[in-house]
């Protein structure tokens, strides 16, 4: 994969991003092994027979640590992205606006496309090149997520409601992979050396 090559006629350091792409990884694995123990808790509460009390307070608390530990992987992935888009416009880039950034995972139905097209943007102007992997840490991302709204409203029925959030935890888990790997090479590309600036 070719590293950032920034072709002008005047040359500036990027400045490196510190520690925001550890806190960046960090941050995604912890929802992502948030959501593993949850699946886990969900099967185990399925294995026996436990007061319903029991069985509600275990998965209140499941859902609290996900919520908790999924809006720190929004936040702290958001300010990796926006780190990288900061330092390409330093280099005269054209990059997203940083509400693209942040709101686009909010805003109903633009929330499926916006993360991805920031992401791939960002991964262009990098690279200079697409990368599959960012496909496959959205595609993946994505299926996990409705597999796991639907299943958990007991949309399938069955039998199905017990393989299929084990199968978006392991889509889940896929997608962390991708998104690690995405996150190192990406910001390993913006480490600190001489950059040729756009004229």
């Amino acid at each position: 994969m070719p590293s950032a090559q920034f072709n002008s006629r005047e040359t500036s350091p990027i400045r490196p991003l510190g520690a925001q792409p550890i806190v960046a990884i960090v941050a995604t694995g912890a929802y992502t092994l948030a959501d593993a123990l949850l699946t886990g808790m969900f099967l185990w509460l399925q294995s026996g027979s436990y007061p319903l009390a029991t069985a509600e307070a275990i998965t209140s608390l499941g859902l609290v640590v996900l919520i908790v530990s999924g809006i720190g992987a929004y936040v702290a992935l958001c300010i990796w992205m926006q780190a990288v888009r900061n330092r390409l416009s330093e280099a005269r880039y054209d990059v997203p606006p940083v509400w693209k950034i942040w709101a686009g995972w909010l805003i109903p139905f633009y929330a499926l496309v916006a993360p991805f097209n920031v992401m791939k943007g960002l991964r262009v102007r990098v690279l200079w090149g697409s990368d599959k992997l960012v496909n496959v840490w959205w595609s993946t991302f994505l299926v996990s997520s409705f597999i796991a709204r639907y299943s958990s409203a007991g949309a399938f029925g069955g039998e199905a409601n017990v393989l299929l959030p084990i199968l978006s935890s392991i889509l889940l888990v896929g997608s962390f992979a991708a998104l690690v790997v995405v996150i190192r090479s990406t910001s390993a590309s913006l480490e600190p050396r001489q950059t040729l600036w756009h004229a």
